[in-house]
């Protein structure tokens, strides 16, 4: 509710020389000096200084309804004063201040009109559900630092996160697993409640007030010990938090900006399966700015030993996601994620590339299906259990197709391999490209581009790899085609 209190800036007009006429005014919006009265938000609409009377700019008859989407001034009750904009900032502590205060003046003024507007239905129950569940959410984070949250309440707050996940995407909830939800439009105005509301505030309470220390007792939980069967309810709790975080940013720069002021935190609650890392690849990723401010040698190698802890493709693609923005090779981060994944004593991450001559020439004819060769690919690489495994890149492929689950494993994770390889070679990175040409050269690419045993995917990332280690390098340079065509008037 908005109420009048009195305006500390305010120093009164004793003293002072009246002021021409026409200047009063304009004086009074760019000071505010001589704002009595200004407008603040109170919790309760009991208070009398929150009465307020609406008089229309138009003629009505006696006590007649004021109509919708008309133009009224405002008149305040207890102080007989009337309400007038100002260009005086309150949000001062913001980078860019966009709200500004509201005062009163004694006088009446034609200028100072405000417009009714009727609110969509649509709009009022998303307020209300967003202010709600902050409530609600700001209880469960009480609980949480008093160190007890009993098992409703743990479920409560889960179905309210679920709910939440439904509402920021604005996805219909027809059963589906809520952590595979994907935002096609995100709704600017939905995650805009999602700020205004202190929700993400709330999320970043709950994310944190778990692990704080409660003296003898301990934490609530601990993160290390949050694999462990009976902690699964809270690594669900966490894994929705954030994926509601992850939603809430899509698109939108100054939520990324907002929830990236929690970046120390997110970053220490990597690799411990609650998706930490997912949202902070979607956070930085296509947003430049963040990503040489936050990305730095100890984040590579965080996600490097990621990807030697549980050998899975989808670190690999947060990697190559920070090469880039917006299609653009980033070459700070570049260099650090050549150095780091390229170094020697990372290469058991990664599958190595070799030429093989062809052993036994009667293979079958599907086998023989491209044009003949003497050399055929091998793939040789070292599991998390350190054993050493060899096989053709063929043979691969044949198994994978054959629903051999632990080969279409391999292909799935050297395919991303090869993603990676070609975003820290793009836009001619040297440091990259003399490295991984080494291994992968042009015939060895080629083959693997012209067999028609692989899947399309692979060969398409050895064609992406092809363009930016081999093609996009010196000494080729761009040269631009002579138009020939014109129109009739030049």
């Amino acid at each position: 509710y908005l109420a009048a209190e009195e305006n500390p800036g305010y120093k009164g007009e004793a003293g002072e020389s009246k002021p021409l006429a026409g200047t009063n005014r304009a004086s009074r919006r760019f000071t505010g000096e001589k704002i009595k009265y200004r407008l603040v938000a109170v919790p309760h609409g009991n208070d009398i200084a929150s009465l307020f009377e609406l008089d229309p700019t138009t003629l009505q008859k006696t006590d007649s309804f004021v109509p919708r989407n008309s133009y009224v001034r405002l008149r305040h009750l207890c102080t007989n004063t009337w309400i007038q904009s100002t260009n005086v900032p309150i949000d001062i502590d913001e980078e860019r201040p966009i709200r500004l205060m509201l005062g009163t003046c004694p006088t009446k003024e034609d200028k100072e009109a405000f417009a009714i507007v009727s609110v969509p239905v649509s709009e009022i129950r998303d307020l209300d559900f967003a202010n709600d569940a902050s409530y609600m959410l700001s209880n469960v984070v009480d609980k949480m630092n008093e160190g007890f949250l009993s098992q409703n309440d743990r479920r409560f707050v889960i179905q309210l996160l679920e709910d939440l996940v439904f509402f920021v995407s604005d996805v219909p909830n027809n059963g589906q697993n809520v952590l595979d939800i994907v935002i096609t439009k995100a709704n600017r105005e939905r995650q805009k409640l999602m700020r205004e509301q202190n929700i993400l505030k709330q999320i970043f309470g709950i994310l944190k007030a778990p692990f704080k220390e409660k003296g003898e007792e301990g934490p609530l939980v601990r993160l290390e010990e949050l694999s462990d069967q009976k902690n699964a309810p809270y690594q669900y709790m966490f894994r929705l938090c954030y994926r509601v975080l992850r939603h809430s940013q899509e698109d939108y720069r100054k939520n990324q900006e907002h929830i990236a002021k929690q970046f120390g935190m997110m970053q220490s609650q990597i690799g411990y399966d609650i998706l930490a890392e997912d949202t902070i690849t979607a956070l930085l990723h296509n947003n430049r700015k963040l990503l040489e401010k936050h990305i730095t040698k100890t984040e590579v190698e965080t996600f490097v030993s990621l990807v030697r802890k549980n050998r899975e493709p989808r670190f690999l693609d947060y990697l190559s996601d920070l090469c880039v923005s917006n299609h653009v090779a980033i070459p700070v981060t570049q260099e650090l994620i050549c150095k780091c994944v390229l170094d020697p004593k990372n290469t058991d991450i990664l599958i190595q590339t070799e030429l093989r001559p062809v052993k036994e020439m009667s293979q079958t004819h599907e086998y023989l299906s491209i044009e003949f060769s003497e050399e055929e690919v091998w793939l040789t690489w070292t599991d998390r259990n350190n054993d050493h495994h060899e096989k053709s890149i063929r043979q691969l492929a044949q198994e994978a197709r054959a629903g051999n689950a632990h080969d279409e494993n391999v292909l799935s994770y050297y395919r991303y391999q090869l993603k990676l390889f070609a975003r820290m070679c793009m836009d001619r990175q040297y440091l990259a490209i003399k490295e991984i040409s080494k291994q992968l050269g042009v015939e060895l690419i080629f083959l693997c581009m012209a067999d028609e045993m692989l899947p399309f995917d692979l060969r398409a990332s050895f064609c992406h790899l092809m363009l930016h280690v081999h093609v996009d390098r010196d000494p080729q340079e761009k040269v631009m085609p002579v138009k020939f065509a014109r129109l009739w008037t030049e």
